[in-house]
């Protein structure tokens, strides 16, 4: 399931930064969950201190299978201020528009969805002589994911599913009691749908979706380099390189 948390920021000096408070509130109300929930990915960067941080990080503590972003600013990871699991959330761009994530960043850092996929997988992707390798098969360090959930998949209050239900912070908050079995044994994202947009090539999308499909792109195994495509490739260069030797004038 799907949390909006577009409803709870407020415009700092610097960036836009999410009511620390209520998002304390929300991992208390999961945390209810005791445990019963498949994966939380909170798509809200924490590297900004606040009073509620000590609260937030006690109830962290106890959670398993959590996991927040962090990022490169002029080269240097910044990472959340507090002691919780994270992954870059930096993506490739082509004409303005996302292209594909990476998965790994300089010799140790991975992004967030790859993190989440080896917490779950126990698959791990490592770096080595300037390779990427995930459990000692060569694969490359850029996928294009395939967007299984889009916007429209997303059903809101009053057309609520077993499956992809997107809630507002604020109204969850309010009315947890009868929101909180959606969560049960759930996927949880949360992030802003509205404002953190995305150009794909199947149009505009949120980027906690965005990471999310990522995410259950290596669950399918896109990653997976087929040795039928090498083969695909190697044979385009050989026939191209044929026709240039033979087509040359001289």
């Amino acid at each position: 399931d799907f949390i909006d948390r577009s409803d709870t920021y407020y415009q700092g000096a610097r960036e836009i930064i999410t009511d620390r408070k209520k998002i304390t509130d929300l991992f208390k109300l999961i945390h209810k969950l005791q445990g019963r929930y498949k994966y939380v990915m909170c798509d809200i960067i924490l590297d900004d201190e606040t009073r509620y941080d000590s609260v937030l990080a006690s109830i962290l503590k106890g959670m398993p299978n959590v996991i927040f972003p962090s990022y490169f600013d002029d080269g240097a990871l910044i990472q959340p201020v507090l002691p919780v699991h994270n992954g870059v959330i930096q993506y490739k761009f082509v004409e303005g528009g996302f292209s594909k994530f990476q998965i790994c960043f300089g010799d140790s850092a991975k992004s967030l969805p790859v993190e989440m996929y080896e917490d779950i997988s126990g698959t791990r992707f490592y770096k080595k002589c300037g390779l990427i390798y995930a459990d000692g098969r060569f694969t490359f360090n850029t996928i294009i994911p395939e967007l299984y959930i889009r916007n429209a998949d997303l059903k809101r209050e009053g057309n609520l599913t077993d499956e992809a239900n997107l809630f507002y912070l604020g109204a969850l908050l309010i009315d947890s009691a009868n929101y909180i079995n959606y969560l049960r044994d759930k996927y949880i994202i949360i992030g802003n749908f509205e404002q953190d947009i995305h150009k794909t090539y199947l149009g505009d999308i949120p980027g906690p979706l965005i990471l999310f499909n990522s995410f259950i792109t290596l669950q399918e195994k896109k990653y997976d380099i087929q040795w039928s495509w090498l083969f695909m490739v190697f044979s385009f260069y050989v026939l191209i390189t044929i026709h240039i030797m033979y087509s040359s004038p001289y």
